[in-house]
């Protein structure tokens, strides 16, 4: 089954595919659609990004690819070029096959039949790669040389193709990256209490990108074990590589967040989660407030881990919040970095509750005694 997300071009779309059995967009909203999307059994999804901002196609699209990882995404676009805000984000969400139709040269009369063929080509041909879309990613692009010979690109090629193949062996691991909003703020803290909670569903992997001040104290063979959780710290997750099996979670400490570099933005941008830690007070409080506009240029579904707030401190800075769409998840008091309390899971596992296997719902024991009864059937007349 396909499904389609358009404004503009169903007709196209429709007979690129070539079938009947397809899931269209209403129009409503996008989030919600493509978690409907997601109920049901597509194996293509050809979206235009045209149908919503940057922003809110970024969200949905990453729930819908965290319910169907399995599911081929496609995006269509008309007249974008490399270095494209909207393209290089759904590139950090591991979506590589790309359709972009340049209208400059095409008569009106033969876009409709250029896009058709387009998207195509593009089903008939095989999944593509990160090689493939490489060019749409906006860290590569911000990074270019101002030398725009040959050399200089082959060079720069060159350099980001070794990174590809292990970038690709981690899609399907959930990534969740921790910043502080400032010194002090409990992000070590808060990454080691999340991988104690990941620790009951799977392997998971803590690491600390070089730079950070953190759990890792000095140098030694990577990855080390402690508490059953593998640790590592290196410039980049392109060196995290399991001796044994793959991790099912990687949990990364890039460190505070007005000390980032390019690196740290590009682990923050790619990852599946990403949170800033952030301390109760007022002063505190301020420190984060005067970073928002630089966490939404990275990206702009962050998660607040606050720091053992009251609850009065809980209702305003969620109302103050709430204008940028931010959820908060006040995280008790706890000392113990590897103890996890009670209330300390229960938060946790709702700001991770996308990547937690579902727990089967008790039945009631009504419902129960329902399943158990025999039906009676009632015969008129007799």
């Amino acid at each position: 089954m396909f499904g389609i997300v358009t404004k503009n071009y169903q007709v196209e779309f429709e007979k690129a595919i070539g079938e009947s059995s397809v899931f269209h967009w209403d129009g409503s909203s996008l989030r919600e659609q493509l978690d409907a999307a997601a109920r049901v059994q597509i194996r293509t999804l050809i979206i235009d990004v045209e149908v919503a901002p940057v922003d809110q196609l970024s969200i949905a699209l990453r729930s819908f690819r965290r319910q169907r990882p399995n599911t081929r995404i496609i995006l269509f676009g008309r007249d974008r070029r490399p270095g494209d805000k909207c393209i290089g984000v759904c590139v950090a969400l591991g979506i590589y096959d790309i359709v972009i139709v340049h209208t400059d040269e095409i008569q009106e009369d033969d876009l409709s039949a250029v896009i058709t063929d387009a998207l195509q080509e593009k089903l008939n041909g095989p999944v593509s790669t990160y090689a493939d879309a490489a060019k749409w990613d906006l860290l590569i692009h911000e990074d270019m040389p101002n030398d725009h010979s040959k050399k200089g690109r082959a060079s720069v090629a060159k350099e980001h193709v070794k990174e590809i193949v292990i970038q690709e062996r981690l899609i399907g691991t959930p990534v969740i990256t921790v910043t502080g909003a400032h010194p002090g703020a409990g992000t070590t803290y808060c990454c080691l209490q999340i991988c104690q909670l990941l620790s009951e569903y799977g392997k998971v992997a803590y690491v600390e990108l070089e730079g950070t001040n953190g759990f890792i104290r000095g140098e030694g063979e990577f990855p080390m074990n402690f508490k059953g959780i593998e640790m590592w710290r290196v410039p980049s997750l392109i060196h995290v590589t399991p001796k044994t099996n793959v991790n099912n979670y990687i949990v990364v400490n890039v460190g505070y967040w007005r000390q980032r570099t390019d690196e740290v933005k590009g682990e923050v941008r790619r990852a599946s989660k990403a949170f800033i830690t952030v301390g109760s007070s007022p002063w505190r409080y301020r420190d984060f407030s005067e970073q928002v506009d630089s966490l939404k240029e990275t990206r702009d579904d962050w998660n607040i881990l606050l720091q053992s707030p009251s609850d009065q401190q809980t209702k305003e800075i969620e109302r103050d919040v709430d204008v940028i769409g931010w959820p908060i998840f006040p995280v008790p008091y706890q000392p113990e970095p590897f103890k996890l309390s009670d209330p300390s899971k229960k938060i946790f596992e709702e700001a991770l509750a996308e990547y937690l296997p579902r727990k089967p719902e008790r039945s009631s024991l009504f419902s129960r005694l329902l399943s158990k009864a025999k039906p009676t059937i009632l015969r008129q007349g007799g």
